[in-house]
């Protein structure tokens, strides 16, 4: 009868670290019985060593990877921190704006104010919209000056020419008009006398326009030819003051064009402009001392939404 496979076959041998090195392990002396069990074993043997070899390889070689990782993220870091602080130093020594901008001078333009700017005073809508802007600014606020220089003309000649026909009156008809109502001022300039102005409301039936006969109502005009001069004198002048309200309608017309177009020239430019980039350097100061040093760079990412 042939012997089986003995205990010796199937005995484990500890390592060095008091593990099972090899569990299936059998003595070559087994006969042909324990051939297929020895085929077997042979597999498991090389699975498992190529297990061991695996995680072994992957034991040496992760501290390597990990700390060269670590290494080149901690270069890449220096690396990065010096090339800020040559362009923050650079920035602060040339004090280029044309190509970065200092994050403090960037200041978001609102259409709505640049509107009633212009309706306030016009062209101040343009002139805070930007330098661009600043010539049809001088427009309108040209425009508004020449507007406001007419009316102020205007009305200091009507001035004179009423300061005149008074004097020419109170000469010539012997009635002072400084300072009565315009109801009076018609009556003297359509009748020769405050007798002849009476007589024709009597015969008209207008009762409520009779003049009281008091001394300081009477006039008398000793020609038609004087009293035609008084006419054309106030006739000029209130002709120059029918013009002053036209005068104001254009100011505020101006206005209001010169406030709707820096409304649409500050949201056109925000539309263009969306994304704004900028960069400030960072400066600490030294303990000890005054001076300062660049320490890096402050980045702020402008967008702008309608």
């Amino acid at each position: 009868m042939r012997r089986a496979c003995t205990s010796a076959d199937k005995s484990e041998h500890p390592d060095s670290f008091g593990m099972v090195s090899n569990p299936y392990s059998f003595d070559s002396s087994s006969d042909t019985l324990c051939k297929p069990l020895k085929r077997m074993a042979n597999c498991k043997i090389a699975d498992w060593n190529n297990r061991e070899k695996k995680r072994n390889q992957v034991c040496r070689e992760s501290p390597i990877t990990i700390c060269a990782v670590r290494w080149s993220l901690a270069i890449l870091t220096v690396f990065l921190l010096n090339l800020e602080g040559l362009t923050a130093q650079n920035l602060y020594e040339t004090g280029s704006t044309a190509q970065v901008q200092n994050s403090s001078s960037v200041t978001v333009k609102s259409p709505s104010g640049a509107f009633l700017r212009s309706m306030l005073v016009p062209g101040w809508g343009h002139f805070y919209a930007g330098e661009a802007h600043r010539n049809r600014g001088y427009i309108h606020t040209g425009s508004d000056l020449t507007l406001l220089g007419a009316i102020f003309g205007f009305n200091l000649k009507a001035n004179r020419i009423e300061n005149d026909f008074e004097t020419y009156v109170s000469l010539n008809a012997g009635v002072d008009i400084s300072s009565r109502s315009r109801s009076f001022r018609l009556a003297v300039a359509d009748f020769n006398s405050l007798e002849e102005h009476n007589d024709y409301q009597l015969r008209s039936r207008n009762w409520n326009r009779l003049i009281d006969d008091i001394p300081e109502n009477r006039w008398f005009w000793n020609s038609t030819e004087e009293r035609g001069r008084y006419v054309d004198m106030r006739s000029e002048a209130e002709s120059i003051r029918n013009q002053l309200p036209a005068l104001a309608g254009l100011m505020v017309v101006n206005r209001i064009v010169s406030g709707i177009s820096a409304y649409n020239r500050v949201r056109k430019d925000l539309e263009s402009n969306r994304v704004n980039l900028s960069f400030q350097p960072v400066t600490v100061r030294g303990i000890n001392s005054n001076s300062t040093a660049i320490s890096g760079v402050t980045a702020q990412l402008n967008l702008y939404f309608n």
